[in-house]
């Protein structure tokens, strides 16, 4: 009697050693079964400058981070913060001069990344209009998308070296290549990353540029930017979203063709060439230089505080607050 229930004790104990064994080496998915969706919007068509976003999802970053998300395009930052303060959309992509003009109204808008470290705004000519230096746009054609962020630069220039902007024939472009080959206008605002530079460059032109940054405008660009109420009711969902998003540009600047194929694959009608060039001009305009700490997102009050000031200067905004409101990094990933 005392054999069999020895053997009984050690069949038991053999079966629950197997069943922890077998549980052991089942594969863990990363991925939580529930996914919280999320409806992100972007501010601009340019496949390019949603290259992170798409790379992040392609990864399953955003799976791993418990997140279903969708993409839509607006093609303007208004709209988006439009629809934010509607809450017809989780998050968005905006500029930070909208952010400042926005915030400045009291609309409790807030930007968790700035992942476009500066603009990479520029005034873009063809080498042989020889525009060197801002003085050479005096008395010249100069094509302007009004309402941009590269119009508020374009207008800070002017006022950063003195140039009197009735000195200067403005015109309204929807296409800056093209009318600088056929010569309509002498030099127009683009950024360096853009489809003109690059087409022109793809065209066999040699360009010149003169860069906003050269002359101490050096702005944040493209953010994500969250309503305050998410912030409180909800800011895990943020913390993971903007972590998954870094770790999608961060993959871009280290694969910069894996990120182009990404990118066809969503949107075939791109050109994969275009993309490569664009992205390799993008990626030093994603690296910070602010905290020393190379962090992909990072925002800093100075840089903010400066960005208000300019645009106080030219008159964009009517009254300055304290530069705090404007962002955080409390969202930013710990370095582990």
């Amino acid at each position: 009697m005392k054999m069999r229930k020895k053997i009984f004790v050690l069949a038991l104990l053999f079966y629950f050693l197997s069943k922890s064994v077998c549980i052991a080496e089942e594969p863990v998915s990363k991925i939580p079964q529930k996914l919280t969706t999320i409806n992100y919007l972007f501010d601009w068509k340019m496949p390019s400058l949603s290259s992170g976003y798409f790379v992040a999802l392609e990864k399953g970053f955003y799976k791993e981070e418990g997140l279903d998300v969708s993409f839509e395009n607006t093609n303007s930052s208004m709209s988006n913060i439009k629809m934010l303060m509607e809450k017809k959309a989780t998050l968005v992509s905006a500029q930070a001069v909208s952010v400042i003009k926005f915030r400045s109204q009291d609309l409790p808008i807030v930007s968790v990344a700035a992942l476009f470290q500066s603009t990479g705004n520029t005034i873009l000519s063809l080498k042989e209009s020889n525009i060197k230096v801002p003085n050479d746009l005096i008395g010249k054609k100069i094509g302007i998308l009004f309402g941009t962020n590269l119009d508020e630069t374009y207008k800070t220039l002017l006022f950063k070296t003195g140039i009197d902007r009735k000195k200067i024939n403005e015109e309204n472009i929807d296409n800056g290549a093209l009318l600088l080959m056929d010569k309509k206008i002498d030099a127009c605002t683009s950024g360096t990353y853009g489809t003109w530079p690059i087409q022109l460059e793809l065209s066999g032109k040699n360009i010149s540029v003169i860069d906003v940054r050269d002359y101490g405008i050096d702005w944040y660009g493209t953010c994500i930017v969250a309503h305050e109420d998410l912030i409180k009711q909800n800011p895990d969902l943020i913390k993971s979203f903007v972590k998954a998003t870094i770790k999608g540009w961060d993959y871009v600047i280290s694969h910069p063709e894996e990120a182009a194929d990404i990118i066809v694959k969503y949107k075939p009608e791109t050109n994969r060439n275009f993309l490569i060039k664009s992205i390799e001009k993008i990626s030093p305009l994603i690296l910070n230089k602010d905290s020393g700490q190379n962090t992909i997102g990072i925002q800093s009050e100075e840089k903010w505080k400066q960005m208000q000031e300019d645009l106080f200067a030219i008159g964009s905004i009517n009254n300055r607050i304290d530069p705090k409101f404007f962002f955080t990094n409390d969202f930013m990933p710990k370095n582990e």
